[in-house]
């Protein structure tokens, strides 16, 4: 797994890289932290061509000791993000002859830390599409002002061709609430869910989408094998359906108490049932983090 945390300088920083970390120890994701400039301050100068090689600038400063907050999460003997590893190995020099060396290895997984200054959204996007990845994470308040919270996010999420979490700050739900297009729903966003469950020690709720305003009397074959996989992950599933003319009312209500993730991949046929629009406002109102799926 390869996860794109995006980070600043607010104080809602240290919260989504501890979640970050939590995710990447769980996952052994390769983890990439990138700086963006989200305009916070005026007091805070842009990471213009004079200020690039200037290590006293605010946003690298913060990358710095967000990067050190990361590692310090993992131990040092398990950390798999550790640059060297001392280890012994029996080497034959030559013939019959062999050696207990002390070998370096590199560390298993890649950290990197990199800064696209200029717009937050757009360096986002051009990290993403230039080095994929499989889930971008974003803090619901990356640039410390409400009016601008969404425009950020929603850019983010409408033009990203991956998985999008939106993290708000200490908001820990207690049940992950999983709208899904059960007939096409990809086994990469199956993992990155149970991954949620597991990171928050949540409930799980597959919600099915129906197109009559009825409750349908039996579970097709793919929800089915849905709740199968599941059951293997030693995840105990709710399941319920949900009409399609409600389906933007129940995400709204939904997100004010849980973790909200909505298949959204090129064949979901949820793009029909939640707009665009929908989506800003779902995002606009939600008193926890979202996540939209890929």
């Amino acid at each position: 797994m390869k996860i794109l945390a995006a980070l600043g300088t607010t104080s809602q920083d240290a919260f989504v890289v501890n979640e970050v970390a939590r995710l990447a120890g769980n996952t052994w994701a390769d983890v990439t932290l990138l700086g963006v400039e989200t305009g916070t301050s005026p007091e805070i100068p842009p990471f213009s061509a004079s200020f690039r090689s200037d290590e006293s600038h605010p946003l690298v400063q913060s990358l710095r000791g967000l990067r050190g907050r990361f590692l310090s999460r993992f131990k040092a003997e398990e950390s798999p993000y550790m640059e060297t590893v001392v280890d012994h190995e029996l080497v034959e020099v030559e013939s019959n002859l062999w050696e207990d060396l002390n070998v370096l290895r590199s560390a298993r997984k890649q950290l990197v830390t990199r800064i696209r200054p200029g717009n937050a959204a757009r360096s986002i996007l051009a990290e993403a599409r230039q080095f994929p990845c499989d889930l971008i994470v974003i803090g619901s308040s990356l640039d410390g002002d409400g009016n601008d919270i969404g425009r950020i996010c929603r850019k983010v999420i409408h033009e990203a061709g991956t998985s999008v979490l939106v993290i708000a700050k200490t908001k820990l739900p207690q049940r992950i609430v999983a709208c899904l297009d059960h007939d096409r729903v990809s086994q990469h966003s199956l993992e990155i869910i149970n991954q949620m469950v597991t990171l928050y020690q949540a409930d799980l709720e597959i919600v099915g989408v129906s197109t009559v305003e009825t409750l349908p009397g039996e579970i097709d074959d793919k929800m089915g094998q849905i709740l199968k996989y599941y059951a293997q992950n030693g995840i105990r599933t709710l399941v319920r359906s949900v009409p399609r003319t409600s389906l933007e009312a129940f995400a709204a209500q939904a997100s004010r108490e849980n973790l909200v993730a909505l298949w959204m991949g090129r064949q979901s046929r949820l793009h029909r049932f939640i707009t665009p629009r929908s989506m800003d406002r779902l995002l606009d109102n939600s008193d926890y983090s979202v996540l939209i799926l890929r």
